[in-house]
């Protein structure tokens, strides 16, 4: 799966567990569905910032009640990013 991390959307969140403490860190992206018209919003969870670009992985997700994409939150995933075909 695809995933774009927009210019000036690219803010990294902390996570932080009922005790306050810092569990993580998350990140705004945009997943590039293969059945969708349109990118969807969600969240990936990141070691460390991720610059703009586009990238893919292999998530672990599912769909959620009201149709929104659910990413694992408990784990960062390995992500690339994606090779220009231009040269």
């Amino acid at each position: 799966m695809q995933f774009d991390i927009i210019q000036g959307r690219d803010e990294v969140r902390e996570i932080r567990n009922r005790d306050r403490e810092i569990m993580g860190f998350s990140q705004e992206c945009y997943f590039l569905l293969p059945d969708s018209a349109f990118p969807v919003r969600g969240k990936i969870r990141v070691v460390k910032r991720l610059p703009p670009g586009t990238y893919e992985f292999d998530p672990v997700y599912r769909i959620g009640r009201f149709g929104d994409l659910e990413i694992n939150p408990f784990e960062a995933p390995l992500v690339a990013p994606v090779k220009n075909s231009d040269g």
